[in-house]
């Protein structure tokens, strides 16, 4: 078996192809690792027509250069190992089953407002440890418009490695035209999400004839499943209620994102595809709707707050899929709790506002190292630092991920 060569290498990222398929998977190794270990790690493995084994091709980073696998693969035969059951393992069959709370993980910047790594892997595992049921990377808590290609590509890859296949990761693509979009999609496939999501394109105001053929070509482009965002105060255009459900039915969307706060149009949505795209996932991107999600017939919340209140976000829902309306209205109320923090930074936007003393909190409880936020937003001030600090002595104390 050939083994690791070059410098330390962390992370080696595993290719399976099956059917000329290149399914990316994730495993831990060192320098010197035989390959036959390899196969004895916790590897999501698809079912395809119940073959016994699975052709593997390897390729790891070492020293930060990346080796194509195209160029220079290592293939071996191997019979994967079984890791274990857990709900957090099924998304690597079927991502449209998703349900529960889904974080938009804030992404965590060095204070050159370049990404912080090894942040946003620890902020991954301390969602993931406080029971949320995916990752929803690079989307509007995860400043995703104000990060270059290269800079999305690295906070993705750490999402990803943080998440090491325990829950599903999808990947925020939007931009400003198709031909821009499809190409973060692209990096997000090589990354590993397991899925897709995407904006209308932004700055003009599109027709839903184009947004119907912007989604088409980013589904024919990449083939991960992929997800509609709807989020018509920051993109301009609103999805029309038949074009959203065409999208459903043909197949080309697997799911969407409303975070538009608006019950009425969501639940017509579901009642439109309960019966011709019962797949449909319907996912609602809001801090105060969580205990709703589940009445008006959603399947998932999206939260920005649920960076800082996971345990409480994931209770609210839990509740409302139980049918305890009382106990999901009394964790929504928890919820709103932490929303003081957004009011900290003076003369900030709603958004703005909302991130840095989000990150300002994680810095406290050691999940980030930094408080940056990208420009023109900004960090908070030490008055209002102190401010945060005595309101978070008011909340339950957070999951420690630092062991």
């Amino acid at each position: 078996m050939p083994r690791i060569a070059g410098a330390y290498s962390e992370h080696v990222f595993l290719y399976y192809t099956i059917a000329g398929e290149v399914l990316r998977s994730f495993a831990q190794a060192r320098q010197g690792d035989s390959m036959s270990g390899l196969g004895r790690l916790c590897v999501p493995v698809l079912e395809y027509g119940g073959a016994s084994k699975r052709q593997l091709i390897w390729y790891g980073k070492f020293s930060g250069a990346r080796r194509n696998p195209e160029t220079a693969p290592v293939a071996v035969e191997i019979s994967p190992t079984p890791c274990g059951e857990s709900h957090q393992e099924e998304h690597v069959a079927d991502v449209t089953k998703m349900r529960g709370i889904i974080p938009p993980s804030l992404t965590p910047l060095n204070p050159d407002h370049t990404v912080d790594g090894a942040s946003t892997r620890r902020l991954t595992r301390y969602l993931i440890d406080s029971g949320v049921h995916g990752i929803w990377a690079l989307g509007t808590t995860g400043e995703f418009t104000s990060l270059s290609e290269s800079q999305r590509v690295i906070a993705l890859e750490a999402a990803v490695e943080g998440a090491a296949g325990r829950v599903p990761v999808i990947a925020n693509v939007s931009d400003c035209s198709t031909e821009l979009t499809i190409q973060h999609a692209r990096n997000a496939a090589a990354a590993g999400a397991d899925a897709v999501a995407a904006t209308p394109p932004y700055y003009y105001a599109n027709s839903m004839n184009e947004l119907l053929e912007h989604f088409r070509a980013i589904r024919a482009a990449v083939d991960l499943p992929l997800f509609a965002y709807s989020i018509p105060q920051t993109v301009k255009v609103k999805f029309e209620l038949e074009t959203a459900v065409r999208l459903a039915e043909e197949g080309t969307c697997v799911g969407i994102k409303d975070s538009q706060n608006d019950l009425v149009w969501f639940r017509a949505l579901a009642r439109a595809v309960r019966a011709s795209a019962p797949h449909f996932r319907l996912f609602i991107g809001t801090d105060a709707l969580i205990d709703c999600t589940v009445s008006v017939g959603g399947h998932a919340a999206i939260p920005g707050i649920s960076n800082v209140a996971p345990r409480e976000c994931v209770a609210a829902i839990e509740a409302a899929e139980r049918g305890d309306p009382a106990g999901a209205a009394r964790a929504q109320e928890a919820v709103f709790e932490y929303q003081s923090l957004f009011g900290v930074v003076k003369g900030a936007s709603l958004f703005g506002g909302a991130f840095a003393a989000q990150k300002a909190a994680l810095v406290r409880w050691g999940v980030i190292a930094h408080p940056t936020v990208s420009g023109p937003f900004r960090s908070l001030t030490p008055d209002e630092e102190r401010e945060i600090d005595e309101l978070l002595r008011k909340l339950p104390d957070p999951v420690d991920v630092t062991a």
